[in-house]
Parts: structure tokens; sequence; C-alpha cells
């Protein structure tokens, strides 16, 4: 079938120079996050829903149910959750 052929095409890893620069956009991409309008805030970003204390649960909880990014080959991505969570005033 078709399906098996493209799965196998698919490499393992990436070379290093790839997966470093991917990993620094995805990074990148959901540390703005925090500076995106959500409509769920009403329209106001993370970071601005973050100043009251049940606005900073709640992106809280976004941010700890976010999925981990999903890309073939990506050797050594660490997500930035922790660095999110300090952004708007949890953790050190």
């Amino acid at each position: 079938p078709m399906d098996d052929r493209l799965h196998s095409s698919i490499p393992n890893t990436l070379p290093p120079e790839v997966s470093d620069e991917i990993g620094r956009r995805v990074r990148e991409y959901m540390l703005n996050w925090l500076d995106k309008p959500v409509p769920m805030f009403a329209g106001k970003t993370p970071r601005q829903h973050a100043k009251s204390p049940q606005g900073k649960d709640e992106v809280r909880a976004m941010i700890l149910t976010m999925p981990e990014p999903e890309i073939p080959g990506l050797v050594g991505f660490k997500s930035p959750k922790e660095e999110m969570l300090r952004q708007i005033g949890f953790g050190g």
C-alpha cells in the first residue's frame, strides 16, 4: 500500500544543523505564543491574562496541557514550557 512507502521515506534522524534549527524555531514559536491574542482570554495575550490570579492559573493550565511537538527526526528538543511558566510568574 502507498502508506507503507510514505512512512519508510521519513528519516529516523535529521542532520544536527537541521534538527537544531527546527528546534530553535519551534521553541521561538512556543515562547511567542505568550504575546499573541487568544480568543479564550477575551482577546488578551496569555502574558496579559496572567496578570490576575485566576488568569495566571488559566494560562498555566494551558501551557501544561500543550501537546509536545512531534517532529520526525528531531533529536534533543527540550520544550520551553518551564521557561514559559517562569515568564508568567511560576517557579524560579
